[in-house]
């Protein structure tokens, strides 16, 4: 999808296997995290705040419940 090549040239995506056809995780900056899923011909994006005292590797987790749960009353 488009989305997710606009994406590819602000940061890096992370693979995330497992999830719909195609899904990636990107860090933006220190204070946001995307997970950009791709299922059939809809693409879903989910966004999450990391706290102050938090990491990227520690919303990684709930982001990924979260679509999978998603991803299911897509199919």
């Amino acid at each position: 999808a488009a989305k997710i090549e606009a994406a590819r040239k602000d940061s890096e995506l992370i693979p995330a296997p497992g999830i719909g056809d195609e899904a990636f995780l990107q860090q933006k900056g220190k204070y946001w995290a995307e997970l950009y899923i791709r299922v059939g011909d809809r693409l879903l994006l989910i966004e999450k705040d990391i706290p102050a005292d938090g990491t990227f590797e520690s919303v990684k987790s709930p982001m990924l419940a979260l679509a999978k749960a998603l991803i299911a009353k897509l199919r």
